[in-house]
């Protein structure tokens, strides 16, 4: 029975470590996205409806996580996260109407060619 629980402790040691380095490089990946939007000075393609879904779902994994487990380290996790989200959806709020920096200088050029 003992060999059993301690089988047990190991197996959910193991997939939180495996759920943390996920949520790791989910992060990173949110952050290039958001300082590719800053540098671009335009989100482009990216869907609303999306970043929205997004945001809702990871702030709703804190508070599951936080009644189901209680373990803070995963719901630090999730709260990186969920910030991360906010950010871009605040992001493509803040640039809906605005067209890329790429495009404004492409019409630009245009303009002084003509």
């Amino acid at each position: 029975m003992v060999r059993k629980l301690a089988f047990l402790g190991k197996g959910q040691n193991l997939a939180l470590k495996v759920a943390v380095n996920w949520h790791s490089k989910k992060n990173a990946n949110t952050t290039i996205q958001i300082y590719s939007n800053y540098s671009a000075g335009s989100t482009g393609q990216l869907s609303a409806a999306t970043v929205l879904m997004l945001l809702a779902g990871s702030v709703a994994r804190i508070f599951t996580s936080q009644q189901e487990t209680g373990d803070r380290l995963l719901v630090f996790t999730y709260v990186v996260a969920a910030t991360l989200n906010a950010i871009t959806a605040a992001q493509v709020f803040y640039y809906w109407n605005v067209s890329s920096t790429k495009q404004q200088q492409q019409q630009k050029k245009k303009v002084k060619k003509n």
